[in-house]
């Protein structure tokens, strides 16, 4: 069974805080990233609600993680 690292709702940027969430996918080449950024909107249970350019993007907390940048 692998660990996922997710954020506690404690460490959760602000409303309207500008965020990069981040999550690793495997290709196949090997792994790679995929970043999204926007402002973050709130946690809904298990996701992350995110403003992107205006659309709301819904992903889940347990493949996405805040990156302190």
């Amino acid at each position: 069974m692998s660990e996922r690292w997710v954020t506690p709702t404690g460490n959760a940027p602000h409303v309207g805080e500008r965020v990069t969430l981040v999550r690793w996918v495997r290709s196949l080449d090997g792994w790679g990233s995929e970043t999204v950024r926007g402002r973050h909107q709130r946690l809904d249970g298990d996701e992350w609600v995110i403003d992107v350019l205006g659309e709301e993007r819904r992903l889940p907390r347990s493949e996405w993680s805040h990156c302190q940048e």
